[in-house]
């Protein structure tokens, strides 16, 4: 009984001391795959994309029949939608906004992309994730889901010499 007494006094004691050790991390496990991307190249891929192309021809097409109809309020809107995915492109080339649109083009693709890459999951390019993890970048896989052209691989080679995005006037 005593012994009993003894022990359970010792867990109560202790017990603060080890809570959240109940398993010990093994060093010698391999590191997370995380696949990441530059956003810029995908900014640039999806811009000079025929995607897109296809949807600012539908635009201008709406813009102009709009116009044809003498609907001044539909060419107002489609000249205001045609401006806000301008900036909206400027703005995510510097950085200064997320790209979950042309993200939410790729996510069909991000499985394919993954089992290529051999990674667990895909995530922006520069995020913290510790030393658990190997980044492996797979912005190559998710830019040629746009198939770019020749210029378009040169564009994006260029801007990947700046990692934080660049500037369009």
């Amino acid at each position: 009984m005593k012994t009993g007494l003894v022990a359970f006094v010792l867990s109560w004691v202790f017990a603060p001391a080890f809570a959240g050790c109940e398993t010990i991390p093994d060093r010698s496990a391999k590191p997370m795959r995380v696949g990441t991307y530059h956003a810029p190249s995908l900014v640039i891929a999806w811009v000079r994309s025929a995607e897109h192309a296809r949807e600012l021809e539908a635009l201008v097409a709406a813009r102009d029949a709009a116009a044809k109809a003498g609907d001044l309020e539909k060419v107002a809107e489609c000249e205001r939608k045609g401006g806000e995915m301008q900036d909206l492109a400027h703005r995510q080339l510097a950085g200064e906004a997320g790209i979950e649109d042309i993200l939410e083009r790729l996510r069909g693709d991000y499985p394919a992309i993954m089992k290529q890459a051999r990674v667990e999951r895909i995530d922006a390019e520069g995020e913290d994730l510790g030393d658990r993890f190997e980044l492996v970048d797979v912005t190559e896989l998710l830019v040629e889901r746009f198939h770019p052209d020749d210029a378009t691989r040169r564009l994006i080679a260029e801007v990947r010499q700046h990692p934080h995005g660049v500037h369009v006037d």
